[in-house]
């Protein structure tokens, strides 16, 4: 068999395929593959359209691979091989044929760029029936029909991610038809609208991709608190509305995370104020890049879900918004009213539970360093145990938030002494987190609520939990390093205050 020129990688798995197809079935790799082939960029991923019965293809070539085979889609006929090369992890997903031959099946794809193909038994043979390639070297978006995206309104999102993700131009038949199907969003299940969201929330230049949403009426139906903060006044030392501010917070976001998260690049660090963030914050990167590889489910990384955090952070303002007798502006309580909304919009997008629990507090604890700021400038240890109690690892996610939040407040000028102020803060906090854990995060636990119980004689109740924690604070600081002085911490505490505490406040 000739060498797959689209493909090399893939190679050993796609031969796999090739011999695992019966006498009377047809194999083509389409779209992202061949694109990105011509784009010059690496994937772990192919589609393959199938001529004959693509999941018993599927279940034969995983059992081949020794990878795992997933039902995606049993009515359409759809199924997914994942397998392990050289320890990455690589997909192959397996798809009947729509339509009576290839070229129906390419005509009925999103758009020309995804609709060209390479037939197994001939990989040195391009078949572009749609001028996919013509449009790719012109860096234009054309749908492949006139039915392209009201057939599937999803691709509407879509079409922005590719847009922004290959420096692409939506002609105008592309434009006509998103903003026809916009209102048919609705129709298209959560699933799918939260998988092209975080696809696009992973793209750079995001602030002008919603703006590109927006003018196509599509935030109002996929993000509609988001929108709705457009025209929203703040007062000084605001210098944009709520939706301009979002929008230059999300921007700050990304470049916050490239500096100090992904691999260094000195362009990102030439101006004074990420260049302290760096320099502040640089030492953390090995930490920070592990720590946001591990996403909390396969499919979707963290970074987008602080993305989408950095977006709803503000997003409760419109409900939250007073002025009071001197005309000045207030959004009392916005950080909880928004944490709220973003967890209706996320739990309406199908996001995980976990996903939505640290959704909740990075938006809820958003405001956190600011507050601190005002206050200090060194924490002691009862203040970072306390940050961490509330946040969880969400408090290193707000470490970042903030930082974006700070630089969007006046962008693009920032005061550089409250900046550097706040970086110091996040420097204590993230040297706590990485570095701290066991005496100043999390410290072990000395004592139990049956210690309680046994030795003090205290009733099973809310105060027991209280006292935990106040222990777990106490231990933080250092004011108690074993179970005997933990516990007579507790009855000193108990012969001085007597009434349960009232709640804790982080």
């Amino acid at each position: 068999m000739a060498r797959f020129p689209f493909f090399d990688q893939f190679s050993a798995a796609l031969n796999t395929v090739a011999s695992s197809c019966l006498p009377d079935e047809q194999v083509w790799a389409v779209g992202g593959i061949i694109r990105d082939h011509f784009l010059g960029r690496v994937t772990h991923d192919i589609d393959l359209a199938v001529r004959g019965d693509a999941r018993g293809l599927g279940r034969r070539v995983a059992d081949r691979l020794g990878g795992a085979y997933v039902d995606l889609d049993p009515e359409h006929g759809i199924g997914r091989v994942i397998f392990r090369q050289k320890g990455q992890r690589f997909l192959l997903d397996f798809a009947a044929l729509r339509g009576p031959d290839l070229t129906a099946d390419l005509t009925g794809r999103d758009f020309t760029i995804n609709a060209m193909a390479a037939a197994l038994t001939d990989p040195e043979s391009l078949i572009d029936p749609l001028g996919g390639l013509r449009d790719l070297q012109a860096k234009i978006l054309r749908p492949c029909s006139a039915e392209s995206i009201s057939a599937d309104p999803v691709r509407i999102l879509r079409a922005v991610r590719l847009a922004f993700a290959f420096n692409l131009r939506m002609d105008p038949e592309t434009l006509i038809q998103a903003r026809a199907a916009s209102r048919l969003l609705p129709r298209v299940s959560a699933e799918r609208q939260r998988d092209e969201l975080f696809r696009l929330f992973e793209q750079p230049r995001l602030a002008a991709a919603l703006e590109v949403l927006d003018s196509l009426g599509v935030l109002e139906q996929v993000l509609p608190e988001v929108r709705r903060l457009r025209g929203i006044e703040q007062g000084p030392p605001h210098v944009m509305d709520a939706w301009g501010h979002t929008l230059s917070v999300v921007s700050h976001f990304q470049e916050i995370y490239a500096a100090l998260v992904e691999p260094f690049q000195e362009d990102l660090v030439s101006n004074l104020t990420l260049g302290y963030a760096v320099l502040k914050l640089g030492r953390f990167r090995r930490a920070l890049e592990s720590f946001y590889s591990e996403p909390l489910v396969q499919e979707r990384s963290l970074k987008a879900l602080l993305t989408f955090s950095a977006l709803y952070h503000d997003c409760g303002k419109l409900n939250a918004r007073s002025v009071d007798r001197d005309g000045r502006v207030h959004f009392y309580q916005h950080d909880h009213i928004s944490a709220d909304l973003a967890v209706e919009r996320a739990r309406a997008l199908a996001l995980s539970n976990a996903e939505i629990e640290r959704l909740a507090a990075q938006v809820r604890g958003h405001m956190r360093i600011h507050w601190l700021a005002k206050d200090v400038t060194v924490l002691d240890a009862r203040l970072i145990h306390r940050y961490f109690r509330a946040l969880g690892p969400a408090g290193v996610d707000v470490c970042l938030i903030s930082l974006a939040d700070l630089l969007g407040i006046t962008s693009p000028a920032v005061d550089q002494e409250r900046w550097q102020k706040e970086v110091d803060l996040a420097e204590q906090l993230l040297s706590a987190w990485f570095e701290q854990q066991d005496t100043l995060v999390r410290p072990p636990r000395l004592i139990n609520g049956h210690d309680l119980q046994t030795v003090l004689g205290l009733a099973p109740g809310r105060l027991l939990g209280q006292l935990l924690e106040f222990v777990s604070e106490a231990q933080a600081a250092g004011e108690v390093a074993d179970k005997n002085s933990a516990l007579e911490w507790v009855r000193a505490w108990l012969e001085k205050n007597g009434a349960p505490p009232g709640r804790v406040q982080g």
